[in-house]
């Protein structure tokens, strides 16, 4: 048989086949299967045509298979159970699987969304690796490429090849050492813009930029702040803000983190800054892998716990 005669099958054409070596009655078949007789009649002459054999031949009670019917049984049986399986819906264990997720993420999406994340994971899939990488300027060239399986991002624009979900929207807050003199002018959980702008500020860049969202607030009201430190690590700046009298604005939830876990107070921006939102970004590709839907759910449910409200912490 060539390739092309392969267009002329057709897979439930098996499956009659299988039943009738079962069943041995064309009856029996047609109500297995619910069809209708003639329907089976049908497709047996199909069958006979495309195997150049009578395969079913008729004998007291039904059916009995021809010598060509019996050689054929195992290897169509063992067919017809493949293809089930190939088109049943995929399943995924958690619990069992030892697959490896490849996430990309800046540190501030490591210390918010994969903080919680990595202790479910840890909990859910105890056998899994979990591979977090730094968020770099191919970290989409890396997704469409499968080197990685999701990437955490701000809510810039991507290519239609990928998909994405939004985690949630995030302002912008700022911390300070706790015993440091500005703490004294707080008011409605802020201070004055011009004592803000009276004190050196570390500046956050990921990606090597010179100015932040709220250089830019600044600008568009003739104002600039001193930046006396630029770093690359969110998770670095507090550590130097505890010890200095220098003030670091970050997006709120990080903020929030840092100052409930080391010498800070966080409070609100005194000049408006948009918020942006925050999603996590798969190549579609993966659109139906139960894996990845299992990973983006994870990411999701970990992404929407709640943040404290801005507040001294």
């Amino acid at each position: 048989m060539q390739k092309s005669d392969l267009l002329r099958c057709n897979a439930s054409h098996l499956v009659v086949f299988q039943s009738l070596i079962q069943t041995r009655n064309v009856t029996s078949t047609a109500s297995e299967l619910h069809m209708s007789q003639p329907a089976v009649s049908r497709v047996l002459a199909h069958l006979r045509t495309m195997f150049d054999d009578p395969l079913f031949v008729r004998a007291p009670g039904g059916v009995v298979p021809t010598n060509r019917a019996q050689q054929l049984s195992h290897r169509i049986s063992d067919l017809v159970d493949d293809l089930a399986d190939l088109l049943s819906a995929q399943e995924f264990d958690p619990g069992s699987t030892d697959q490896t997720f490849h996430i990309a993420t800046t540190d501030y999406g490591a210390s918010t969304v994969i903080l919680d994340a990595s202790r479910r994971f840890a909990t859910e899939a105890p056998k899994a690796n979990l591979d977090i990488v730094a968020f770099s300027n191919d970290a989409l060239k890396d997704l469409a490429e499968g080197r990685l399986d999701l990437v955490l991002y701000s809510d810039a624009a991507i290519p239609d090849s990928l998909g994405s979900e939004h985690l949630f929207e995030e302002s912008y807050s700022f911390v300070f050492r706790k015993n440091h003199p500005i703490a004294k002018e707080k008011r409605n959980g802020t201070i004055p813009l011009e004592s803000f702008l009276a004190w050196p500020h570390i500046l956050v860049t990921v990606l090597g930029g010179r100015f932040s969202e709220i250089d830019r607030a600044l600008e568009a009201k003739g104002m600039k702040r001193h930046i006396a430190l630029r770093l690359p690590y969110f998770s670095t700046a507090p550590l130097i803000v505890a010890q200095t009298d220098m003030l670091l604005t970050l997006p709120t939830r990080v903020a929030q983190h840092f100052a409930s876990n080391s010498n800070l107070q966080c409070l609100n921006t005194p000049v408006e800054i948009s918020n942006f939102g925050y999603r996590q970004i798969w190549h579609k590709r993966t659109e139906h892998d139960p894996a990845m839907i299992w990973l983006r759910r994870l990411i999701k449910d970990c992404s929407q716990l709640g943040r404290t409200t801005d507040q001294d912490l």
